[in-house]
């Protein structure tokens, strides 16, 4: 049966025996483990994972800032980006597109900043409800989007991304005790904007 359960697994190289037992007794424990147990090493691999994405991220944020170290924007960018892909620090993704929008360690390239709003937006939008600060970050970022590309006349690209602002902010009005009036007539008025300067009265 364990043989089944490997399967298509990488294989063990026999030709090493001290790693060859060492891998099959981790392999061995991993099926042996209950669901929850499975379960409980995911979450801590994952949270290991994620400090170690936002300790570059900082880190990243010192090189280019000067903060802390001698500046080196360069290392600093590498380093941020390199935690963006990791995929376990959303606030890189959103830093990226904040460089690239003002030019900030980076050339200035608003498209580049667009696509990174659009990573940071995909890698938030599963958790919404869940935190209000991660909330607002979200909206922020819809707003910046739709702002950007209204700057360079993208006006149906800046309608989508103040729609999706409008409905996250519709959704903390009705989550967070209505206490987000103000940014709620905010999108409105970001809406509003876009149908005029298409002519839609």
């Amino acid at each position: 049966r364990f043989a089944e359960w490997r399967g298509d697994r990488p294989a063990l190289d026999k030709r090493k025996p001290d790693e060859y037992e060492d891998g099959l007794k981790r392999a061995l424990a991993m099926h042996l483990l209950t669901k929850d147990e499975k379960e409980k090493i995911h979450m801590a691999q994952k949270e290991d994972s994620a400090r170690a994405a936002k300790t570059i991220y900082y880190q990243g944020l010192g090189w280019l800032t000067g903060e802390n170290c001698e500046r080196d924007p360069e290392k600093g960018v590498q380093m941020i980006t390199a935690a963006a892909m990791s995929g376990e620090a959303p606030e890189a993704l959103l830093r990226l597109a904040q460089m690239y929008e003002t030019g900030d360690g980076v050339t200035r390239d608003w498209q580049q900043a667009v696509g990174w709003d659009d990573k940071y937006a995909a890698a938030m939008e599963p958790n919404i409800g869940k935190k209000e600060d991660d909330d607002m970050s979200l909206a922020k970022a819809y707003d910046a989007k739709g702002t950007l590309l209204q700057s360079y006349g993208k006006l149906t690209g800046a309608k989508a991304a103040f729609t999706a602002y409008h409905r996250v902010c519709e959704r903390m009005m009705t989550r967070y005790d209505g206490r987000y009036e103000r940014v709620l007539s905010i999108s409105y008025e970001r809406l509003g904007d876009i149908c005029t300067a298409q002519g839609d009265l």
